[in-house]
């Protein structure tokens, strides 16, 4: 009898008619995953998010200069207001402050040379902030 029903469940395991094997449930012992401290991981999550803010209006710069936008449009005007604090001392740095016209089209390599120093400063304040959780 109990030959008779091991052959049916195999047959019927086979067949794809048993979708559950009744199994004994293991319980986790604990989790193997890596986790940071909380602190830590919102205050990394800020400075990428501020970086990301950061980048958008410097980006929003360059295509405007690029496009050679009208200064005096209000939106072109709040967009290089609020960038050229993060921008002025890349125009010192490349000795292009007296040459800025802001409706001839222009790349400003200023502008893109403040986007990746900014994101690789923000990169290495983040790696060192997880480097110290981790090691506590």
């Amino acid at each position: 009898m109990e030959k008779e029903t091991k052959k049916q469940k195999k047959r019927a395991e086979k067949e794809g008619e048993v979708f559950y094997k009744a199994h004994p449930v293991a319980q986790p012992i604990g989790r193997v995953e890596y986790r940071e401290h909380a602190t830590s991981y919102t205050i990394n999550r800020v400075l990428w998010r501020m970086l990301g803010v950061v980048e958008v209006i410097l980006l929003a710069r360059m295509i405007f200069a690029a496009f050679g936008a009208d200064g005096g449009n209000i939106i072109t005007a709040t967009v290089y207001a609020l960038s050229y604090p993060l921008v002025w001392f890349f125009f010192y740095l490349f000795n292009t402050l007296g040459r800025i016209e802001v409706t001839v089209p222009t790349f400003e390599l200023e502008t893109l040379a403040a986007m990746a120093f900014y994101y690789i400063v923000i990169y290495i304040i983040t790696e060192l902030i997880s480097g110290l959780s981790s090691s506590e």
